[in-house]
């Protein structure tokens, strides 16, 4: 029974570490999203708005954008591709996943 118990208790530290350690993710509106073309097999430019909740920090929150699958996004983006409230990203701070 102890055995038990001491498996059951680091089980359950764990899961609080796992629980604690979680990131917590702002509220935001619904996206309101624009495409310079529309029609496929075109590059397009998305322009995407939306109101957060709270302040982001830069090297502290992410915002995460997911594309329709048979969207193609470039594997890497230079500086100034992306814009956030009008001000340039630098292209090393964009990482791309998926297919």
């Amino acid at each position: 029974m102890k055995k038990i118990f001491s498996i059951v208790l680091a089980l359950g530290l764990v899961l609080g570490l796992t629980i604690v350690a979680a990131p917590v993710a702002a509220d935001v509106s619904v996206p309101q999203v624009s495409l310079s073309e529309d029609a496929a097999g075109l590059k397009a430019q998305y322009t995407i708005e939306f109101t957060v909740t709270e302040a982001l920090s830069a090297g502290v929150h992410d915002i995460v954008v997911d594309f329709p699958d048979d969207t193609g996004v470039p594997g890497s983006f230079a500086d100034d591709d992306i814009t956030v409230q009008g001000s340039g990203v630098d292209g090393d701070d964009v990482s791309v996943s998926g297919d």
